[in-house]
């Protein structure tokens, strides 16, 4: 599912983003990225379960080419089960996703998804690279 939405030149707005890229140099001067993701958490469902809140949340950061060519990516998964004043502080303070990757010779742009695992909806976002 993240895949196919980040093959897809538009964009999915069923969740709300927030990306900011950070260009920086690494060991021997590689060029890379740090992806920082934040989803508005107001579009993410968050179920009581015994006390505690539940949130099932997939998230995508690829490389493509001007082609629409995957050039790599990473995915997280990640399964939230959160007592209730961690939830309302989530809530207050909101949630970010940090991902870190080497820029790809041939990447024009990096595309981010986020998938809610228990609604099914999904947002994503495509950031032109410019060099």
């Amino acid at each position: 599912m993240l895949k196919k939405a980040a093959s897809n030149p538009l964009e999915a707005t069923e969740v709300g983003l927030t990306v900011r890229l950070t260009p920086f140099k690494g060991p021997r001067g590689a060029h890379k990225l740090q992806i920082d993701i934040s989803p508005d958490l107001k579009d993410l469902a968050f179920q009581p379960v015994n006390g505690r809140w539940r949130g099932l949340f997939d998230v995508l950061a690829g490389q493509y080419s001007n082609q629409g060519k995957s050039l790599g990516g990473s995915t997280k998964s990640l399964s939230e089960n959160i007592n209730k004043a961690t939830y309302q502080e989530i809530l207050k303070k909101g949630l970010t996703i940090t991902f870190y990757q080497d820029v790809a010779g041939r990447a024009d742009e990096v595309r981010v998804v986020v998938r809610d695992g228990l609604s099914g909806l999904t947002g994503s976002v495509n950031i032109p690279l410019h060099r």
